[in-house]
């Protein structure tokens, strides 16, 4: 047997889809979905289409990193910390959002922490945290954010279910604009 599910090289890919891996960052779990050729196009062009809008990206990453602390999912912490770092979060932000009760950062990141962990940790948003919410951010784009919150769950758990190893370096070191789509 495996201690996890072995990624296919480049000689087990169509033409099409070795293109589109040349695209992406050298992340495995691009590698993964290249597996399922159809996954990976509705995968990318999903991400794509979330990535696009109004949402201030190092706020969206932040919370991102903070699902994947609260998975916890070591995969995209490993992705996800040289992101923020790129887009501009300071070392005092980084650690603040791996804590339990994050402080020390902006109200807003507090607020879309505490966002963050009712989704990875309870699948829903309080009452409170629903209103609040709703009040910060227009319908469109805050349901887009949540979209992406949840996204990370599954993607997170499920880089768990195959035990995805983790890069020697992070595919995502320098690859902000990955990320301003």
């Amino acid at each position: 047997m495996f201690d996890s599910v072995p990624l296919p090289d480049d000689s087990k890919l169509s033409e099409s889809i070795r293109k589109t891996m040349i695209e992406l960052p050298p992340a495995n779990i691009f590698r993964l979905l290249a597996m399922m050729p159809n996954v990976l196009e509705a995968y990318l062009s999903f991400a794509k289409s979330l990535y696009s809008g109004e949402f201030d990206p190092m706020l969206r990453q932040m919370a991102m990193l903070r699902i994947a602390y609260r998975i916890p999912s070591d995969y995209f912490i490993n992705m996800y910390v040289p992101t923020c770092k790129a887009l501009g979060a300071t070392e005092e932000e980084l650690q603040a959002i791996q804590s339990t009760k994050v402080t020390g950062s902006s109200e807003e990141i507090k607020f879309l922490c505490k966002v963050a962990d009712e989704i990875a940790l309870d699948g829903n948003l309080s009452e409170e945290v629903f209103q609040e919410f709703y009040q910060r951010y227009p319908v469109q784009e805050g349901t887009k954010f949540l979209m992406i919150l949840s996204a990370v769950c599954m993607a997170g758990r499920l880089t768990n279910a195959v035990r995805l190893p983790l890069e020697k370096v992070s595919p995502m070191e320098g690859r902000s604009k990955f990320f301003k789509q």
